[in-house]
């Protein structure tokens, strides 16, 4: 069993039920100095800055079987890379595995289309989370009325 990050798309709990039937939701954390972006090819990727707030993560339980569903659906190494990051949770401290875009792709603005960023704003209604992070990556992207919640 690996702990597993999630701050886009796999913060939807249905979406992840189906792409990793054997996850289980462990709890929600923050990372430090963090913020959300759409870039490469329109998903999510976390980028730490110093003038963020804390993000909202979720964190997963995963299996070998998950984390090879992850890794097509993340188009792990090619598009996103693995690290190990710190979550801070109510229980503590957490190292836990993150996806995160690659370089060639990180500085690169794209819009999302409305299927992925519906699939997002659901997953931060099933967390609780504050749906202006989704708002404010969509306006840097030039698109803040983009399923508007």
């Amino acid at each position: 069993m690996k702990t597993y990050v999630a701050y886009g798309s796999n913060l939807n709990k249905t979406w992840m039920s189906n792409l990793c039937p054997s996850a289980k939701f462990i709890s929600t954390g923050t990372i430090p100095n963090a913020a959300l972006y759409f870039r490469g090819k329109g998903y999510l990727n976390l980028v730490r800055t110093p003038t963020e707030q804390p993000l909202p993560v979720a964190l997963w339980s995963i299996e070998d079987k998950d984390e090879d569903a992850l890794d097509v659906y993340e188009e792990y190494p090619d598009y996103y890379k693995k690290e190990t990051v710190t979550v801070s949770t109510n229980h503590g401290d957490v190292q836990a595995m993150i996806y995160l875009m690659c370089p060639q792709y990180e500085n690169v603005k794209a819009r999302p289309t409305e299927k992925y960023t519906q699939r997002v704003r659901q997953g931060f209604s099933d967390m609780n989370f504050d749906q202006s992070i989704v708002d404010k990556a969509l306006s840097e992207v030039g698109c803040p009325t983009l399923n508007k919640h």
